[in-house]
């Protein structure tokens, strides 16, 4: 499975790189928000992991971008956020498939991957 990360915390990106490959996932990508949309463009990806509160670019205006652009809107996307305030039917109202909230848990990312990786 190719799975994209795009977060602008290094730490974060790192985190979830590790823990997809501890799942067995050797495909995974990190890229900024300002180049999400080119490398989406360039290669077909299988999942998308895209952090909500970006300073560069918010993931809501990433999100409303993929889901207006015909050759990638059907790409799943995971919203990656700390607004643990914020609903799964908030993020899903802009295009987001599902969410998984910070801190990261392996156990959690592991359940909000598995609907996905059956569709890969």
């Amino acid at each position: 499975m190719k799975i994209m990360v795009v977060d602008d915390e290094k730490g974060c990106t790192e985190l979830l790189r590790r823990m997809l490959e501890q799942m067995g996932h050797q495909k995974i990508e990190a890229v900024s928000a300002s180049n999400v949309l080119k490398r989406l463009h360039a290669e077909p990806y299988d999942l998308l992991f895209l952090d909500y509160g970006m300073r560069e670019l918010q993931g809501d205006v990433v999100c409303r971008y993929i889901r207006q652009d015909a050759a990638l809107k059907t790409l799943p996307i995971i919203i990656v956020t700390g607004y643990d305030h914020l609903t799964a039917p908030f993020f899903k109202s802009f295009g987001a498939n599902d969410v998984l909230y910070k801190p990261v848990e392996y156990d959690n990312l592991k359940r909000i991957i598995q609907p996905y990786l059956k569709a890969a």
